[in-house]
């Protein structure tokens, strides 16, 4: 069994539906999108009424925001952590074979030849999951499709308990 409802009651249940993060954004587009077409004296649309695929398109850019912020919020909190951890009374190991700072005898390459090839070897594979986590966020990026996002999210809620009424 179905339910049928207008359009502007469909993407009204569809916006107050988002929660709570959206508030500031339910403001927003309320302020700049009419639910009903506005009409001239003599009857004819002055303005017409959102569609749900506008209204979806924006619910799904603020998304991609907010997951933004909180990405950014994360990172700053990191950043700040990280700042705490650093220590100006850290003392500074000079090795005794090269008087090289920052290793000792036992890390000494030049002591310890097995030592660099290991290093330059981790070294290049942290370089290729480096290169390979930005591969992967590119793709992720680039390959939002707009078109048959909305396609899919419109075919999802039409079969669902709501069918558009035109």
């Amino acid at each position: 069994e179905t339910c049928k409802i207008g359009t502007p009651q469909f993407i009204n249940k569809f916006l107050t539906g988002l929660g709570p993060e959206y508030e500031v954004f339910l403001t927003a587009f309320y302020q700049n999108h009419n639910l009903l077409p506005e009409r001239g004296s003599n009857g004819e649309v002055t303005k017409p009424a959102v569609t749900f695929e506008i209204a979806l398109a924006a619910a799904e850019q603020e998304e991609m925001n907010i997951q933004q912020r909180e990405k950014t919020k994360t990172q700053q909190t990191a950043l700040l952590a990280g700042t705490r951890g650093l220590r100006k009374d850290r003392v500074t190991q000079t090795c005794d074979h090269c008087n090289k700072p920052g290793h000792n005898k036992a890390g000494c390459f030049g002591l310890h030849p097995d030592l660099l090839e290991e290093f330059r070897r981790k070294r290049a594979l942290r370089s290729e999951r480096r290169e390979t986590k930005l591969e992967r966020r590119k793709e992720n990026s680039s390959s939002l499709q707009p078109d048959e996002d909305h396609t899919a999210a419109i075919a999802f809620l039409n079969t669902a308990f709501l069918s558009l009424q035109p």
